[in-house]
């Protein structure tokens, strides 16, 4: 999976941390549950940015977990710089923009990255409260960038499913049927053929 947070952004907040003490630093990652990687050799000089290198070792980018928690720490630097240098917290925040990252609000967070041809599966899920079709519309969202083929084939699933749900709710049990056969029994018994 790619960087929720690309390193050009985190970049830009390694900078923005040098002007901070050593424990001002450790304070904010570690009130998000991160710990440096003391075994990890940064290879940037000056003992602040290294410690946010070691720190930035520990992270999962792809992690939406691990993301939001850094985005919290992210949200708390550009509020103590903003203070002095508006400038710099306006750049930050451009680059967090640029990432797709929600600066509006009470916290700093992911847009959803569920496409907009996606967002009425959910509500279909929803109504269907099917775990299946639940599970296979998270499976679609998470592999569309990394697994495009996982994507695709999730996708013919869940069109199996959705299908087989319809026919079963109006008494109908289809039997060893393709996917054709599937959507083509199932708009006639939706009358929509």
């Amino acid at each position: 999976m790619s960087d929720l947070i690309s390193k050009r952004t985190r970049n830009a907040f390694r900078e923005a941390l040098v002007g901070w003490t050593i424990s001002e630093i450790q304070t904010e990652f570690d009130n998000e549950g991160f710990t440096p990687n003391l075994n990890h050799d940064p290879g940037v000089s000056g003992m602040r940015r290294g410690l946010v290198e070691q720190i930035y070792q520990a992270i999962d980018f792809g992690d939406h977990r691990d993301v939001s928690r850094l985005l919290e720490v992210y949200q708390t630097v550009v509020a103590t710089i903003r203070r002095d240098q508006p400038d710099l917290a306006g750049t930050l925040i451009d680059h967090l923009h640029r990432d797709g990252v929600d600066t509006e609000g009470p916290s700093f967070r992911l847009r959803s990255n569920t496409p907009a041809a996606l967002r009425p599966l959910h509500a279909v899920a929803q109504a269907l409260t099917a775990a299946q079709v639940h599970a296979q519309i998270a499976r679609i969202d998470a592999s569309i960038d990394r697994d495009p083929a996982l994507a695709i084939g999730t996708a013919k699933e869940l069109v199996e499913t959705i299908c087989k749900t319809i026919l079963s709710d109006v008494g109908d049990e289809p039997r060893n049927m393709d996917l054709g056969d599937l959507v083509k029994r199932t708009t006639q018994r939706l009358s929509l053929t």
